[in-house]
């Protein structure tokens, strides 16, 4: 009997307590509940970041302004490029989301990108 064959596409359901947490000094969760994220981001602009991506929509908020929203109805958007408004940035530069779902579209794996600089990385 041949052992069983692993999918390594599957999503995980636990990893292990070294390789969950927060990994940033620039931001810092202000709260978190299913599809939510509230980040207070300090670098390289500062404002309050909010992900919603409940009652089939998804929108992103910089410093109180819309950067992306989109309808899903069928898909939850798991990456999202935006610009940050000229009052909040001048040179208006390329910012993205991902995020990694587990089971459930519990969020396992969240980061956010402003310019090039990693702000906001979070595992669970």
């Amino acid at each position: 009997m041949s052992p069983p064959t692993i999918n390594p596409f599957a999503p995980t359901i636990n990893l292990p307590e070294e390789r969950q947490g927060i990994f940033t000094e620039l931001a810092e969760c202000e709260g978190k509940t299913f599809l939510y994220r509230r980040l207070n981001v300090m670098g390289p602009f500062s404002g309050t970041l909010l992900y919603d991506g409940r009652w089939f929509r998804q929108k992103i908020e910089f410093a109180g302004h819309l950067v992306w929203f989109r309808i899903s109805w069928l898909i939850i958007h798991r990456k999202a490029e935006f610009r940050l408004p000229p009052a909040v940035d001048p040179e208006q530069r390329s910012c993205r989301m991902e995020i990694d779902f587990s089971r459930f579209l519990w969020i396992r794996r969240f980061r956010i990108w402003m310019g090039e600089t990693l702000v906001y990385d979070e595992i669970n």
